[in-house]
C-alpha cells in the first residue's frame, strides 16, 4: 500500500535538537503578552499605539475575510477612519470619534463593487467601537484593573 503522507525520517519535529513549533509559538506569545501588559500598565501614547496597531491589523484581516483583498481602497478608508477615531478618543473627544467611524463607514460603503460588500462597511464600526471602548475603559479611574479584567475574561 502507498503511504498517502510520505515522511522523511530525518526531519521529525520531535527529534532531539530540532526546533519545536510549539516552543516558538509559546515564546512569541510570552513576548507579546509582556508588551501588551506593559502598554496597559504604562498607558498614554504606548497604549494608544497598541490599540491603533491592533486595529489596523484587524482591518487588514477583515478585508481578507470579507473581500479577499488586502490593501485596497476600502482598507485605506477603514484605516484612515480607525486612526482618526482612535486619535480623537485619545484626546477625550468620543463624540467626534464616533462621527469619524460614521464617515468611514459611509466612505467604505460608497466603494462597493458587489452586493455583498456591505460587510466591508460593517467592519468600520465593528472594529472602531471596540478600539474606542478600550481607550475609554483605560481612561477611567480604575482603568488598568478594568482593562486587565477584560483581557482575563476575553
Amino acid at each position: 500500500m502507498i503511504d498517502p503522507m510520505p515522511r522523511d525520517e530525518g526531519s521529525s519535529p520531535w527529534q532531539a535538537g530540532a526546533p519545536n513549533e510549539l516552543v516558538k509559538r509559546a515564546a512569541s506569545g510570552a513576548v507579546l503578552i509582556s508588551l501588551v501588559l506593559a502598554a496597559v500598565w504604562l498607558g498614554g501614547g504606548l497604549y494608544i499605539l497598541l490599540i491603533a496597531a491592533v486595529s489596523l491589523v484587524l482591518a487588514w484581516e477583515w478585508g481578507r475575510v470579507v473581500r479577499r483583498a488586502e490593501f485596497d481602497v476600502p482598507f485605506t478608508a477603514t484605516a484612515i477612519s480607525l486612526v482618526a477615531a482612535i486619535a480623537l478618543a485619545a484626546l477625550g473627544r468620543f463624540n467626534l470619534s464616533f462621527a469619524a467611524l460614521g464617515a468611514g463607514t459611509l466612505a467604505v460603503a460608497l466603494t462597493r463593487t458587489s452586493p455583498f460588500d456591505w460587510l466591508s462597511a460593517a467592519g468600520v464600526p465593528y472594529l472602531g467601537i471596540s478600539a474606542i471602548s478600550m481607550i475609554w475603559l483605560r481612561n477611567g479611574s480604575e482603568g488598568v484593573s478594568v482593562v486587565l479584567f477584560v483581557f482575563a475574561c476575553g
